[in-house]
């Protein structure tokens, strides 16, 4: 029976030793404390603790103890500079502020400019460490520039953060995402196949495009070619380097008059058949392909070629 009675007492013994953190379930608990401040006055400090507090429980979902309320509960004397490397002073003010882990601020403001170093400290330990500074112009939006900082401070909780966001999108096996149905009397549309006769169609009006462009082309190319022979007769002659260009633009202008006006047709059918030059059950569609070779100086001609394919 003694043994009994000495087991459970020992049960007790290592409950009650239990660190208090272990027990813990609920989010995590942040001490903010402004262990400094230069040419900043204490009510703007405790502003500033208080709005990055908000930014840390709004961005990291933790319970944040900061600005005013964080003052209040320090000691009378004021929070000595050096405890961020006290440990003694790192556990009483973590007692203090019912936190585990702290952040110290040290506040600096120069001209229009305020600067916050952070030092993240744990809370029964000896780890310290330094965050990114955060830097404050006049007139921007402390609640927007902490919640930008948020994730620097406590990395270790966003990265939790972002697990468990991870984790919510990834669909349920049990309740896989289903597509919304269209219900049975809607109307469908069509997916493939020739659209209505005597229609037009997407096709339809780039060939149309097509037939436009390289006409404009053309007039404008062979308006050059037209110059350049003028400016030869005008003359009574002209040199291999000019004859080689009205050659080709003469060239290039015939190949634009030719394509267009396979586009035109094309186009002209495509608008009587109604074929829109490509679907889920016809594949194929129009292409056409215009082809230029030059030459290479005078005594060389040069040549075109133009491919018309599909189906319509």
């Amino acid at each position: 029976m003694a043994g009994l009675v000495a087991a459970w007492v020992g049960m007790a013994l290592v409950a009650a030793s239990a660190p208090a953190h272990a027990q813990q379930t609920g989010p995590q608990r942040i001490g903010v404390a402004v262990s400094a401040e230069v040419n900043v006055t204490p009510e703007d400090a405790d502003q500033m603790a208080a709005a990055l507090g908000e930014a840390l429980e709004t961005r990291l979902g933790v319970v944040a103890t900061a600005g005013p309320e964080a003052r209040r509960r320090m000691p009378l004397d004021g929070l000595p500079e050096s405890c961020a490397g006290d440990a003694g002073c790192r556990a009483d003010l973590a007692q203090r502020l019912n936190a585990d882990e702290l952040l110290f601020l040290v506040i600096v403001r120069v001209g229009a400019q305020v600067q916050i170093d952070v030092t993240w400290a744990e809370v029964g330990g000896d780890r310290l460490a330094s965050r990114p500074a955060i830097t404050i112009e006049d007139g921007d939006n402390l609640s927007a520039v902490f919640a930008d900082a948020a994730g620097s401070l406590l990395p270790h909780i966003e990265a939790q953060v972002d697990r468990r966001a991870a984790e919510a999108s990834v669909p349920s096996p049990q309740q896989p995402r289903v597509q919304p149905q269209a219900p049975p009397s809607a109307v469908q549309p069509a997916t493939g196949g020739a659209a209505e006769s005597g229609g037009g169609s997407s096709a339809t009006w780039i060939a149309a495009g097509v037939a436009g462009a390289a006409l404009i082309g053309g007039a404008g190319v062979g308006y050059l070619a037209m110059t350049g022979y003028g400016d030869c007769e005008e003359r009574g002659s002209c040199d291999d380097s000019e004859l080689d260009s009205v050659g080709r633009n003469a060239l290039i202008a015939d190949a634009l008059f030719v394509t267009a006006g396979i586009a035109a047709a094309v186009a002209v059918v495509l608008y009587l058949t109604g074929d829109d030059g490509g679907g889920a059950e016809q594949a194929g569609g129009v292409a056409l392909q215009l082809g230029l070779d030059p030459g290479r100086g005078a005594g060389r001609p040069g040549r075109a070629w133009i491919g018309l394919g599909g189906r319509f």
